[in-house]
């Protein structure tokens, strides 16, 4: 990856299980940031979840669902925040909505969604 991407800054998002996790040298996440020019790098520190996950939802469905939250990250980016506030603030939007959601019989994705956002990481550069 970084033989393509070391020729030029970069950001990324890498949204897999444990991207983040006992970050070492063998990490893709330590290799983006230590050999690379990643200068903004989203990673999980530990296994996201994707039960109940779909793309294909309508936005008051997608609510429930981590995508709710990556459309927000990008949403926001798009209407002009840096990337840094647009994670701080699409964290904020999906946590409160999560929240509105609590009940476990009928909403078995609120504690997953939880953990998910807990597990996301900042580990690049904050624009300010």
């Amino acid at each position: 990856m970084n033989s393509v991407l070391s020729k030029n800054y970069y950001t990324a998002s890498l949204f897999e299980n444990g991207d983040a996790k006992n970050i070492s040298k063998d990490s893709i996440a330590h290799e983006m940031l230590a050999d690379g020019k990643a200068i903004s790098l989203f990673a999980s520190s530990n296994d996201i979840v994707n039960s109940g996950l779909a793309n294909t939802l309508p936005l008051e469905e997608l609510k429930k669902t981590f995508y709710y939250f990556i459309y927000n990250l990008y949403s926001n980016q798009n209407n002009g925040e840096s990337r840094t506030d647009s994670f701080f603030h699409a964290t904020k939007t999906f946590e409160e909505e999560t929240l509105k959601h609590q009940d476990l019989k009928w909403e078995p994705n609120y504690q997953v969604n939880l953990i998910n956002m807990i597990s996301l990481q900042n580990l690049g550069v904050f624009e300010y």
